[in-house]
């Protein structure tokens, strides 16, 4: 709850931090991802993602065929079988049944080795095209604790001003 708290204080400054993102910051878009994914790993290493679950309780999580097959060979079941417990269908996309997942054993992921893609690429932060992605991740900041600090020592990394849209 905190760190919900915690975002929802921060989410107008973290709205005028995209802006200056978006339109005023000089840095170019791969020289941007290159920050990001540099400072999501500082503030990983502070962070036991086992120890908090919180996107495990939340998230809905998108599957493909792949994750599917991985999954039912893990749990010795065939692809049907494993669609039919664990697999809806969400706007179109295989997801998994809304949290919390049920591979979650306390905070940690009882198929952690094969969990879905998604799950292991999990906040997006070093995937390519931070700077029109911040929409999601400002919405995820609620859910998850590297977001959250990620973005914030992004704005004192990159120098912007917290009362500003633009840097001075």
């Amino acid at each position: 709850m905190a760190l919900e708290r915690r975002a929802e204080e921060l989410s107008d400054q973290s709205f005028r931090f995209r802006e200056w993102i978006k339109f005023h910051c000089d840095l170019e878009s791969d020289e941007l991802d290159v920050v990001v994914r540099e400072t999501t790993d500082e503030v990983w290493r502070h962070i036991d993602c086992q120890a908090c679950g919180r996107c495990c309780r939340l998230d809905v999580v998108t599957v493909d065929d792949n994750d599917v097959a991985r999954l039912a060979r893990r749990l010795d079941i065939t692809p049907a079988e494993f669609t039919q417990r664990h697999v809806k269908m969400v706007m179109g996309e295989q997801s998994m049944v809304t949290g919390p997942c049920p591979f979650l054993k306390g905070n940690s992921c009882s198929v952690y080795e094969d969990r879905p893609t998604a799950c292991s690429d999990f906040p997006f932060l070093h995937s390519p095209g931070f700077r029109h992605r911040m929409l999601v991740l400002i919405d995820f900041s609620s859910l998850c604790p590297v977001v959250l600090n990620t973005i914030e020592v992004l704005k004192l990394k990159l120098g912007w001003k917290r009362g500003r849209g633009r840097k001075p």
